[in-house]
């Protein structure tokens, strides 16, 4: 603990010193290893991607500008952070101004970077009651974010849902997001893909979407603007092999949708308003 390497005394009545215990101007880590195993008898279930009970993090690189603790807060700009897990994920940067204490992880100005995608956001808090509750992260942390114009592909989301490893889908996306990873709204979430011809608004709730095929959703979709070519290409994106071409269908039509979609991946029901010039429809799909 800090308490034992910065020899720093218990105070029994625990009033927080509004003194700076330690400001370092610059910290450098190179070519550092870290490993963290979960030795308990319940285990995060494992599919492939990353292992959460056999964590193993090679070339990390760190470089932090003025870190400090006071008034039992922990504070610090993460100039760049970047490793490599074994799963083979390769984070090549993480950046952002952070504090931590209180139960609560402040960062602003966060960014991660992969070789596929670009996420940013302007203010990322996760909430806890202590520490330990890190070790259950998926149910026990609550984070609220907002997620500015960032750039999403799915061969990163697979090392952290590995069921979406054939799934070519690339996105811009924005909006914000509160909950736990396994039980989460987002809100005013803008989605488009990036080869265009399909994009929307999405608010609503998704839960467990760390067992993918078992994740539930409850969404409403607004201002959805697509094309044939759009709707077939996020479809393949979707598609773990093979293509579909809708491109010769209402060629050049833009259509407009509204709705609502309930349920899991598996068996999902959709409510939904389309128009376009050629008219107005009302549909009900159920897709198995």
């Amino acid at each position: 603990s800090l308490s034992r390497i910065f020899g720093i005394e218990k105070n029994r009545e625990n009033k927080k010193s509004e003194k700076d215990i330690f400001l370092i101007n610059k910290v450098e880590i190179h070519n550092m290893g870290f490993t963290m195993k979960n030795h308990r008898a319940i285990k995060t279930p494992y599919h492939g991607g990353i292992n959460w009970n056999d964590l193993d993090i090679k070339n990390l690189n760190i470089n932090i500008i003025d870190l400090g603790f006071k008034a039992g807060i922990m504070s610090g700009t993460v100039d760049k952070l970047s490793f490599r897990e074994k799963s083979g994920w390769v984070c090549n940067s993480i950046s952002g101004k952070a504090r931590v204490g209180n139960g609560k992880t402040i960062i602003q100005d966060f960014r991660i970077t992969d070789k596929w995608s670009d996420l940013k956001f302007p203010e990322f808090i996760m909430s806890y009651n202590n520490s330990k509750e890190f070790s259950d992260f998926v149910n026990k942390v609550k984070i609220d974010t907002e997620i500015s114009s960032s750039e999403l592909d799915f061969r990163t989301l697979h090392y952290f849902a590995p069921q979406l490893e054939k799934n070519r889908i690339k996105s811009r996306i924005s909006g914000v997001a509160s909950g736990y990873v396994s039980d989460f709204m987002v809100k005013d979430l803008q989605l488009a893909v990036k080869e265009g011809g399909f994009s929307g608004k999405v608010d609503g709730r998704i839960t467990n979407i760390t067992e993918i095929e078992d994740a539930k959703i409850d969404v409403n979709l607004s201002k959805f603007l697509i094309t044939s070519q759009g709707l077939g290409d996020f479809i393949t994106a979707l598609m773990h092999e093979g293509e579909l071409d809708l491109s010769r269908y209402a060629k050049g039509i833009m259509f407009y949708f509204n709705g609502r979609a309930r349920g899991s991946l598996n068996s999902l029901k959709t409510n939904i308003n389309i128009s376009s010039m050629l008219g107005r429809a009302n549909a009900s799909l159920k897709i198995d």
